[in-house]
């Protein structure tokens, strides 16, 4: 199945669930809040521990990539 293209407003489908909801409670709910933090503002959220920022960080990575791929040349 192919992934929806990039889309900032569009919810943390590639965070595992588990952690998705420690994200939510802090108001993290789309893929462009989560690209706004970093790894030390993951870790100031409780529930978030060193793992899951290694696993979070990882899904913002790859939003990253996908953002820097739809974004036109220049």
């Amino acid at each position: 199945m192919a992934e929806a293209p990039y889309d900032s407003t569009r919810e943390l489908d590639r965070v595992p669930e588990r952690y998705r909801r420690a994200l939510y409670l802090r108001g993290v709910r789309t893929v462009g809040d989560l690209l706004g933090l970093s790894d030390t503002r993951l870790l100031a959220i409780p529930g978030i521990g060193e793992h899951r920022v290694t696993v979070i960080a990882d899904a913002r990575a790859r939003y990253a990539a996908d953002r820097a791929a739809a974004e036109p040349a220049g």
